[in-house]
């Protein structure tokens, strides 16, 4: 397996977060994720770190918009992009949203009622589909990434100034 590496606009990047971030932000989640992600051994945290950068870097919108240019060229992650200073903050929190829903053991559950061909479960009337989207991020992981798509996707033909930048539509 390839090394963590989560230097920013790095051309070999492979995480948004540094093994000591992760230790840090998997404070915020209940005290079960917080006890499993302390039980991992390095190599298993760089796998899911790196998991998830995979994940949010397949995120895309409803209608299949890019994130606009890349803050360096040949950069080998989407994240930063051109008016970014870092790691935008949303995109960390998504990469620890997806690490959470895999320690919390949910995937192997819902993957397997998929496999039996469970597309839907309900409780009391109430109906949801099962597990993740097509990217395989979980709702909070797509909720985090979502509150950047009007930095990066305004309306479309608008141009806006955001974060100092002229930032046009790349839909």
């Amino acid at each position: 397996m390839a090394d963590l590496n989560s230097e920013v606009s790095g051309l070999g990047a492979n995480s948004y977060l540094s093994r000591e971030e992760s230790d840090d932000m998997i404070e915020a989640f209940p005290p079960k994720i917080e006890d499993k992600w302390s039980e991992l051994e390095e190599d298993e945290k760089d796998y899911l770190l790196m998991e998830a950068a995979r994940r949010v870097d397949e995120f895309k919108d409803d209608n299949g918009s890019s994130w606009g240019p890349p803050k360096v060229s040949g950069q080998a992650l989407v994240f930063p992009r051109a008016c970014d200073d870092g790691i935008p903050a949303e995109v960390k929190t998504a990469v620890m949203e997806y690490v959470a829903y895999r320690l919390d053991g949910r995937k192997v559950a819902i993957k397997e009622a998929q496999e039996e061909g469970v597309t839907s479960a309900g409780i009391m009337g109430q109906s949801m589909g099962l597990g993740p989207d097509k990217t395989g991020l979980p709702a909070g992981a797509r909720r985090q990434l979502a509150n950047l798509t009007t930095r990066y996707w305004p309306k479309a033909t608008e141009n806006r100034k955001v974060d100092g930048c002229d930032q046009p539509f790349f839909g």
